[in-house]
């Protein structure tokens, strides 16, 4: 009726062995144990440790009559051990993911922030020993050492090309004069070849400038005069 002291609770059920036992361990799927002993035992439970995710659960059953103890002994997975292994396993495999957006991460932002940056540079550089003289400007964004570096190699630039103009306007300006002068110039490199002569020799000579130029010097000064020449050369 539901009434009085709650003290305990009776299990009524049947002892099985041998054959029987069997029959339940197959249909049961688990490796259970079941035997009467005579040694009383005032734990309740035993868990021993079978290996790293194994262990054994024995629960003791006293008979009602005294006569004995029942032990019914079944393996069970360690829930803890598996849930560990199982943490680090995720553990391990969402920080190797994370790892790898990181360097993507990282990868894609130096990229874009750096390496394309560098290679325009670089690229640019080239352009500019090719085409020395002219007034290349580098162009990209960003608001940092390579964008001063930048800045920098403009100015620098921009300052070469200036000196290039003046340097170039002056050239033209005395090589009229060097061309134009009635004096006869002519300049040969330290193997005597000649390198340039101005209009006054071509016309004394009366030969056009590319057949001559590369030519050595004793080939147009007469070999009376080639020794002194030379000597006054050196």
């Amino acid at each position: 009726n539901k009434t009085g002291v709650k003290k305990g609770v009776v299990g009524i059920g049947y002892y099985v062995e041998g054959e029987r036992l069997n029959e339940l361990k197959d249909y049961m799927k688990e490796e259970i144990s079941l035997k009467l002993s005579s040694i009383k035992n005032d734990r309740k439970f035993l868990i021993e440790k079978i290996n790293s995710s194994t262990i054994t659960n024995t629960v003791f059953y006293e008979t009602i009559n005294n006569n004995g103890v029942i032990e019914y002994s079944f393996q069970m997975n360690r829930d803890i051990n598996i849930l560990g292994r199982k943490s680090s396993t995720e553990f391990i495999l969402y920080f190797i993911i994370t790892f790898c957006i990181f360097i993507l991460i990282v990868f894609i932002f130096l990229k874009k922030t750096v390496y394309e940056r560098v290679e325009i540079l670089t690229k640019k550089v080239k352009e500019i020993r090719a085409r020395h003289g002219e007034n290349i400007q580098i162009e990209f964004s960003g608001n940092d050492e390579l964008s001063e570096l930048k800045n920098e190699i403009n100015s620098f630039i921009e300052k070469l090309a200036v000196a290039h103009e003046k340097l170039k306007a002056r050239e033209e300006k005395y090589r009229a004069l060097y061309n134009e002068s009635a004096a006869l110039h002519i300049i040969v490199n330290e193997k005597y070849e000649i390198v340039d002569m101005n209009n006054a020799v071509l016309k004394l000579i009366e030969v056009n400038r590319e057949n001559i130029l590369g030519k050595r010097i004793s080939e147009i000064v007469h070999k009376d005069d080639l020794e002194n020449l030379l000597r006054f050369i050196d």
